[in-house]
């Protein structure tokens, strides 16, 4: 890595870099998966229609059972695309992924600094101030990413406003009911 990164902790280095090509892994997945769920719900969503108003010469049983599956498979992969939200999950997974590799990056430059400017005596002080940093950002950005993709999962509810109240001046007299 570094020339005298005897104070640097490899293990934060480590688990940064294998966090980051996690979700790079995760996002790729999430990508395949929202294409083939995108392209299924299309191809079902054209072909469903067309089976169920087909009507074969004989009424045969097992045309009426495909016009049926094919009908389902399509509104089960709509409703998976919708609920699953893949593009949404995705695109966090990767800005996340890239996140951390800017974090790594980032760290390697603060410490290239500290060798450079800092006097060595407090080379170890720095570089237990710099992990502290680096510990608190990766948290930072990895609770950010949890946050999304909860989000990102969870249908948002609707919220009624109550009715505002009539003001006064419009109201009924009490006395007079």
């Amino acid at each position: 890595m570094l020339e005298d990164t005897n104070f640097l902790s490899e293990s934060l280095m480590k688990d940064i870099h294998g966090k980051a090509e996690q979700l790079d892994r995760e996002a790729k997945q999430m990508r395949r998966a929202h294409q083939l769920s995108t392209i299924l719900t299309i191809l079902l969503g054209v072909a469903a229609p067309a089976f169920v108003t087909y009507t074969p010469p004989a009424n045969e049983i097992w045309w009426k059972l495909i016009a049926v599956a094919v009908t389902a498979l399509g509104t089960a992969s709509a409703t998976i695309r919708t609920v699953l939200r893949y593009n949404e999950r995705y695109s966090n997974a990767a800005l996340t992924s890239i996140a951390l590799y800017e974090l790594e990056a980032e760290i390697l430059a603060k410490w290239q600094d500290i060798l450079l400017t800092i006097k060595s005596e407090f080379h170890r002080q720095k570089s237990y101030e710099l992990e502290a940093w680096a510990q608190r950002q990766k948290l930072s950005i990895v609770k950010s990413y949890i946050e999304k993709d909860v989000m990102a999962i969870t249908q948002d509810k609707i919220e009624l406003t109550p009715l505002p109240p009539a003001p006064e001046n419009q109201k009924n007299d009490p006395t007079r009911i």
